[in-house]
């Protein structure tokens, strides 16, 4: 896992340049509350309240937040630049820990800036080392070790030996996380031998511990941890409990005591559920994942490995790593900006006094000089630039157009709405793709005298996906056509069986993991039944205020992992469903109730999913399609669609 977080959102805390006080000290959180009506200055209830934000930080971020949006937005209307630069620095922190590093590097960045214009050294390096979090926790592993570094000279120059410490801490624990644990030996020692000099202590049990697992001394790693995480119960910082106890699973995994493994998980999994810490949720996945993977648990292995990487791909999207790696380019670019004007401010006064005593003439030459070759290569480069993004724009498009006829050649695969509707006047289907073609999609046939539908949720989304789909989409036509089943167990076996031999995934590697998810329903309307199959899927339907989830085979179809499950006779199970006319049936694919959004910009979730099940059953099917798109955009906002959406809906 990525020990860094293990200590360094205490460092986090300690950099903040205050004493901060723990949340559970009522007494002096309910005085400097108090004090806040009393205050005889603007600059004095900005500073409480400052305080406030940084007394909430690591144990009660949602009051944090509170006061540090309160701080940053009345030091910005009041000039008060040092107060600004703080909050805006808590704010990072406070996105770092529910593991939106996008968006904190963007407020490290602000308060980075903002401090180098007060000339403020202290409080820059201290925004160099967060910033450097983020880069580790993005595994730039280079560029957090430059961060850690460039932190460090600042404080050596200021003799600030504390933050010496921590950097040197931070740098050791970077090796670490690279196995590099030489180095990480190394600069430990330097760390301790720093702070036998100057008399501070730092504690660094995850460090020893680390280089203690390393050489297979798990009892002595244990004690360590044991010390750090009774440590971090008196002082409450979660984050660091957290990842304390992910750090202890891994040791108990490595000794083969699975049961202490999983108890250290689910103390790590309540920590970060109750306080939205998103990066100790995914590594608790990812642990899951091979605890179960250690027991023969496959399937539930498999299970927490999709967990593990659809919030993998959310916080991806929301963090746009790409874009982290633009703005580490914009914040070089600010240093040389700032190092550029400062030179500048010394050439300025320099050509004061040089004006003084009679050579103001050849400094102003050369100032004059100097400005036009900047000008003329400005002049070039943006010229350059232009250029460049001209021929950005023609690929982007030419790429667009491809898509785009690709999405026409898909969408000739689907059968229209009217098709359904001559089956089932009632009835809708509400389709958003993610990107501007679909791994998602519908099949739907009338053979003999039954109505068969499909809904199917292939791996990935646009391209990717829509190449999976039209795959799949031949091969249940083939199914049906050419091998003649009709039994909907029968035809996902065989759309299993032909997508592994297509795909030659019985000799691929367990990471080749393209397949799909799909329910399939054989409705037979002259004896009122439904012959229900699926793979990793489910239907609901609903009778009067009834409502039924039917649930499928928990395999999806194709994929490595379970390829040898797939053996020895295995096919898809069939349920046998009765209904009444009137009764509803609704086929999805996970994209709806997975969608991020709300005040929160948590899931949908399956519970409110229902909710609209219920509605467009009891107020009319054909309306099905608006009031999905209707709920789907109140609820998403201004975040971006998450994954491939289908909703099929019929009044039986």
């Amino acid at each position: 896992m990525k020990t860094t977080l293990l200590v360094l959102n205490v460092l986090l805390f300690s950099l903040l340049g205050i004493a901060v006080a723990r949340a559970q000290e009522d007494p002096i959180i309910l005085e400097l509350k108090a004090k806040i009506p009393n205050c005889t200055s603007e600059n004095e209830k900005l500073e409480i309240l400052r305080r406030l934000a940084g007394t909430y930080l690591f144990n009660t971020p949602d009051s944090s937040q509170r006061y540090t949006t309160l701080a940053f937005e009345g030091a910005q209307a009041a000039g008060e630049t040092e107060i600004a630069a703080n909050s805006a620095n808590y704010q990072g922190i406070l996105l770092h820990n529910q593991g939106h590093y996008l968006a904190a590097l963007e407020w490290y960045q602000k308060a980075f800036g903002m401090f180098n214009e007060l000339n403020n050294k202290s409080g820059a390096a201290k925004v160099l080392n967060n910033i450097g979090i983020i880069y580790s926790v993005t595994f730039q592993r280079e560029k957090a070790i430059e961060c850690y570094k460039e932190a460090l000279a600042y404080n050596e120059m200021s003799e600030n030996h504390d933050m010496v410490c921590h950097n040197l801490y931070n740098i050791a624990e970077e090796y670490v996380d690279a196995k590099n644990f030489e180095l990480a030996a190394l600069y430990k020692d330097k760390l301790d031998r720093y702070q036998d000099r100057f008399g501070v202590f730092i504690p660094a049990p995850d460090i020893d511990a680390q280089i203690l697992r390393n050489k297979g001394r798990y009892n002595e790693a244990l004690v360590l941890l044991d010390s750090a995480l009774h440590v971090e119960s008196a002082d409450s910082d979660l984050t660091h409990m957290g990842s304390v106890r992910l750090l202890r699973s891994e040791l108990f995994m490595d000794m083969g005591k699975y049961d202490l493994a999983e108890q250290e998980l689910a103390e790590a999994n309540t920590i970060g559920r109750n306080n939205d810490y998103n990066d100790i949720k995914l590594e608790y996945f990812k642990s899951m994942a091979r605890l179960m993977s250690l027991k023969g648990w496959y399937e539930r292995a498999y299970s927490y490995e999709r967990e593990y990487g659809t919030m993998k791909d959310s916080l991806d999207r929301i963090n746009n790593l790409n874009h982290i790696t633009e703005l580490h380019a914009r914040y070089e670019a600010g240093k040389k900006e700032s190092e550029i004007a400062r030179q500048a401010q010394q050439l300025e006064r320099k050509n004061f006094w040089l004006l003084i005593v009679g050579v103001s003439t050849c400094a102003l030459a050369a100032i004059i000089f100097l400005t036009f070759f900047t000008l003329q290569k400005k002049r070039r480069l943006n010229g350059l630039l232009t250029r460049q993004n001209q021929e950005i724009k023609a690929q982007r498009q030419k790429i667009i157009s491809s898509i785009s006829y690709a999405k026409r050649i898909q969408h000739s695969s689907l059968a229209p709405q009217e098709v359904l509707s001559q089956w089932f006047p009632e009835s809708f289907i509400f389709f958003r793709p993610k990107d501007i073609v679909s791994g998602d999609f519908y099949w739907l046939r009338k053979v003999e005298d039954k109505i068969l539908l499909a809904v199917v949720d292939c791996t990935g989304h646009g391209v990717p996906g829509a190449f999976m789909s039209l795959i799949a989409c031949e091969k249940l036509n083939k199914a049906v056509g050419e091998l003649g089943l009709r039994n909907p167990g029968d035809i996902i076996t065989a759309v299993n069986r032909e997508i592994i031999t297509s795909l030659n995934q019985e000799n691929a590697p367990e990471n080749a993991q393209d397949g799909l998810d799909i329910s399939l329903c054989a409705i037979d309307t002259t004896r009122r039944e439904i012959l229900f199959s699926g793979a990793n899927a489910a239907i609901t339907m609903v009778s009067g205020s009834e409502q039924k989830e039917i649930k499928s085979t928990a395999l999806g179809v194709g994929g490595a992992t379970y390829g040898s499950g797939y053996r020895n006779g295995f096919c898809f199970e069939n349920t046998r469903l009765d209904y009444n006319n009137g009764d509803s049936l609704f086929m999805y694919t996970d994209g709806f109730y997975d969608q991020f959004g709300g005040l929160e910009r948590k899931k949908f979730n399956k519970s409110r999913f229902r909710e609209v099940i219920d509605n467009i059953a009891r107020t009319g099917i054909r309306g099905g399609a608006n009031y999905c798109s209707s709920v789907l955009e109140q609820w998403k906002g201004s975040s971006g669609q998450t994954d491939d959406i289908l909703v099929l809906g019929l009044r039986l």
